[in-house]
């Protein structure tokens, strides 16, 4: 459990190592670098995710032309089928009329 003891004696530690390694000023600054770098981690962080976004983005819409030219074509696969069949059944009759004559 931390006491109020445990904080006062971290803020004042905080206070003497600013005073021992340069003062405020110093220590501002190195605030200041490592928050830069931190945005600079965050901002390649982010552009990373936006590029593998795009890319799956682009694949997606490859993958959609693609099944938005194959349906049709096996609709048109189906109707040939239903077509040959139908002639074949035509065929079969006509056939079938000429034998029993």
């Amino acid at each position: 459990m931390i006491t109020s003891s445990d904080v006062v004696m971290k803020d004042t530690s905080i206070e003497e190592n600013i005073l021992l390694n340069g003062g405020l000023e110093d220590y501002l600054s190195k605030l200041r670098q490592e928050k830069e770098i931190m945005m600079t981690n965050y901002d390649t962080k982010i552009e990373d995710f936006r590029s593998k976004i795009d890319k799956a983005t682009q694949q997606l819409k490859r993958l959609s032309s693609g099944l938005n030219k194959l349906l049709p074509e096996k609709q048109n696969k189906q109707k040939e089928f239903l077509d040959m069949l139908n002639d074949y059944v035509r065929l079969s009759k006509i056939n079938k009329s000429k034998t029993n004559k």
